[in-house]
């Protein structure tokens, strides 16, 4: 190991993005599984808006996220562009997302919902081979869309790291050649939107679950991966000027999306012109955060965790997916619980309860399928 190299015992930023899409998630959906207290919950609290996070920009966030950590595989070369190597990563894919979502929705059906279970064997089987769009749905297993589309979009993925790789090979030194294909994936994505809003298509059949209006974002993500992939990090007041405005400007995207969806105001620039704005935002996250370091992360572990408290973010951040699978299941159970009179109190005890019954669910889950809880994404 390099003597340049030192080991420090903090959390990964990369995790943070993770787990912050996680939670917007997670808020907007305990909002929303107490539906004859949200209209009281608003007229009630002044600043209710805050709780209203935009769950469909944490969605996008995780196309991003997914799309920029996919493609550092085959710049590593821990994917080869080989037969052999492909169907390792298609293998690993289906393994680590495919098989523990078909075996939750299964059991969640089966157990939980067995009439909407035996009348929707064909939904089912639609999950089963990665094409279901969340219709017909129910708790637990709707949100499970997610997963058909990025299958999708990492059946494809290889190809398109092969086809940004030969781009990378004829590129110079200012990546000119990367950037005017990462404009072009941007404007691609925009038009299928536009194109949708202009021809009065349902949103959320062809702009907001289908795998061809997410391209730009998890291809957007895998182009700005190379774009960055030999920057060094450097020690300066620009690196900290830049990392300071990245997370000022995604949690402010954040706060104003969450003030106008509470109002349901200028929804149609949230549905339609926001993913693009989101996808901007956050490759600047990414360029803050995610290029080269002089130091690795201290393996996550008891000790390490109790040293340093704030490293939850990336035990968390092992978990997020799992996390996601149980979230709306357990909400759903836990609502009728939950019957008090004070709104605000109601929301954070369905909140923490379900949060950490989500959390310890998911840890044993990603045990199960001998996945390793934690993930330190930003090793060098």
């Amino acid at each position: 190991m390099s003597n340049n190299i030192t080991i420090v015992n903090k959390f990964d930023p990369l995790n943070f993005i993770r787990v912050y899409a996680a939670l917007l998630v997670f808020s907007l959906h305990t909002i929303l599984f107490l539906p004859t207290q949200v209209e009281m919950f608003t007229d009630s609290t002044p600043i209710a808006w805050i709780f209203f996070t935009p769950a469909w920009a944490g969605v996008w966030m995780f196309f991003i996220i997914s799309g920029f950590f996919i493609a550092k595989g085959f710049i590593s070369g821990k994917n080869k562009f080989t037969i052999k190597s492909i169907s390792k990563f298609y293998v690993r894919r289906i393994i680590k997302v495919g098989i523990p979502t078909i075996v939750f929705v299964i059991l969640c059906g089966f157990f939980c919902f067995p009439d909407w279970f035996f009348l929707n064997l064909k939904t089912i089987l639609n999950v089963m081979i990665f094409n279901y769009n969340g219709q017909p749905g129910i708790d637990g297993i709707g949100a499970t869309w997610f997963v058909s589309t990025i299958m999708q979009l990492y059946f494809l993925v290889p190809l398109f790291c092969f086809l940004v790789k030969k781009v990378d090979d004829k590129d110079g030194k200012y990546n000119l050649l990367k950037w005017i294909l990462f404009i072009a994936v941007i404007l691609l994505g925009l038009g299928i939107r536009i194109f949708a809003l202009r021809n009065g298509l349902d949103w959320y059949k062809y702009t907001y679950t289908p795998f061809f209006a997410n391209l730009d974002l998890f291809f957007g993500g895998v182009i700005f991966s190379y774009i960055i992939k030999d920057l060094q990090e450097k020690n300066n007041v620009f690196n900290v000027i830049i990392k300071l405005i990245s997370v000022i400007l995604v949690i402010a995207l954040v706060l104003v999306n969450s003030f106008y969806y509470s109002r349901n105001e200028f929804l149609v620039i949230y549905q339609y012109i926001l993913p693009t704005i989101y996808l901007l935002t956050v490759c600047l996250y990414l360029y803050a955060f995610g290029r080269k370091k002089n130091y690795k992360y201290e393996v996550l572990n008891y000790r390490s965790l109790m040293r340093n408290p704030f490293r939850i973010i990336d035990a968390f951040a092992g978990i997020s997916f799992e996390f996601y699978l149980f979230h709306s299941l357990i909400l759903s159970i836990l609502k009728v619980k939950i019957d008090g009179d004070n709104v605000i109190v109601n929301y954070f005890v369905l909140f923490s309860l379900s949060l950490v019954i989500s959390s310890i669910l998911a840890y044993f889950y990603k045990r199960l399928f001998r996945n390793k809880p934690y993930t330190m994404s930003g090793q060098p």
